[in-house]
């Protein structure tokens, strides 16, 4: 027999009223129908607390997901939709971060239930980059051990891919801090890993970033004294990186002469134009985004350097070098060779070299990045690809795509023959 085909035209008044944030409407529905709490309301399976804490706009809804919450059984939370969301996802996607505290409040081990997809609400807070749900996720598990919040490798790396595809490498960098071996741990059915994944983030570092001149001179300045600011109470580590600003305060020390009035008023006036003057703090802030994807990178190569087997990071390091250098993120390529100096002889499946992926896609600082690493300049020169072509036959080919914002076809002839000329 056929399940019984159920009609959601009643339930509309009941979404409508989620939807809304409409709690005396509500009531008066859940007084004449008692069923109507725990009711799969439309055709995607989900209750009234599923709609109502996956709306989108907290301001509105958070006063009718406490006061559902509080009619409803703890194991009613754990209601799911056709996706197996509970409504718990659906609050983490949202960044719906007031109904996830009325949500875990209520039933703690919502936040351990995975959906279809076995993602979790970290996952969910994570994949759609709602920051600061998921930091108030990590504040509440902070004292779980590793094996509770991921229960095997696939789920752990994926979680990290995610928090890094979304560009949160401080929070990165407080769990492989927190978690060592998450620096190492790959999913099994394409070995992916955070290595890698931070390898295809062109963004997260300087290389990746069009400054204009004056800008340059900004970013070669500007302090930054915390790579770990955004994360709260979770973690703070003071970290100062800069040759101006956190030394400022070295110049008092090593140059008695320099007074302390002198000391305060210039970094009241560094403060000032970092917090005021939003094209300057824009740039601090990509500053701080390069330096903490740096300091990844570095622990990244650091976990697979303590392993014994040498085979478990030349998969993962390898693919991590030869994406940084098709992307031109010479920064990524100077690590993981400096981790594994073998890996300078790296090949992709066309037999090409870290030299032909520098000339093949014009990245002149991966090419001055190569030629620094040692005496091996000759015997890479000389190398084929697997189509028989040599860095000349590369250099002689046009450049790709990006080379056309160049809007002098003159300029971009020349370009090409300086090219040339360098592998002459």
């Amino acid at each position: 027999m056929h399940a019984e085909k159920v009609d959601f035209r009643k339930y509309i008044p009941l979404y409508q009223a989620a939807l809304r944030g409409d709690w005396a409407t509500a009531d008066t529905i859940f007084t004449v129908d008692k069923d109507s709490l725990t009711a799969k309301i439309n055709e995607f399976e989900e209750t009234a607390l599923h709609v109502a804490t996956g709306a989108g706009r907290p301001s509105k809804s958070i006063d009718f997901v406490t006061k559902l919450v509080n009619k409803m059984p703890p194991e009613a939370l754990e209601l799911r939709d056709q996706f197996k969301w509970t409504p718990l996802h659906l609050a983490a996607w949202a960044g719906n971060k007031e109904a996830t505290k009325v949500l875990l409040k209520k039933q703690p081990s919502l936040l351990y239930m995975r959906e279809c997809s076995k993602l979790s609400a970290l996952d969910m807070a994570a994949r759609n980059a709602k920051k600061d749900t998921l930091l108030y996720l990590l504040d509440v598990t902070k004292n779980d051990p590793f094996s509770k919040l991921f229960p095997d490798d696939d789920s752990a790396a994926h979680f990290l891919i995610l928090v890094i595809a979304s560009g949160y490498y401080d929070i990165a960098l407080y769990l492989v801090e927190k978690y060592p071996s998450l620096a190492t741990t790959k999913k099994k059915e394409n070995g992916d890993c955070g290595l890698k994944a931070l390898a295809r983030k062109v963004s997260a570092f300087k290389s990746g970033s069009d400054h204009q001149w004056w800008q340059r001179i900004i970013y070669a300045q500007i302090p930054v004294k915390y790579l770990y600011d955004d994360l709260g109470e979770l973690v703070m580590k003071e970290e100062t990186t800069s040759h101006i600003g956190g030394d400022i305060e070295n110049a008092v020390v090593n140059n008695p002469q320099v007074s302390r009035q002198k000391y305060n008023r210039a970094q009241l006036l560094v403060e000032y134009f970092c917090t005021f003057v939003p094209c300057i703090k824009n740039i601090q802030d990509q500053k701080k985004t390069h330096l903490q994807a740096l300091k990844l990178v570095k622990c990244f190569c650091e976990g697979f350097r303590s392993l014994n087997d040498s085979d478990a990071y030349k998969k993962s390091a390898k693919d991590a070098l030869l994406t940084a250098a098709n992307l031109g993120i010479h920064e990524v390529m100077e690590e993981i060779v400096e981790s594994f100096p073998n890996l300078l002889w790296a090949k992709t499946k066309e037999k090409r070299n870290l030299f032909h992926i520098a000339v093949k896609e014009r990245h002149a600082n991966v090419l001055n990045l190569v030629y620094q690493m040692g005496d091996y300049q000759e015997s890479l020169v000389q190398k084929e690809d697997l189509y028989r072509n040599n860095l000349l036959h590369l250099a002689g080919r046009l450049g790709p795509h990006k080379n056309n914002l160049i809007s002098c076809t003159a300029l971009r002839m020349q370009r090409e023959l300086q090219w040339f000329e360098v592998i002459l």
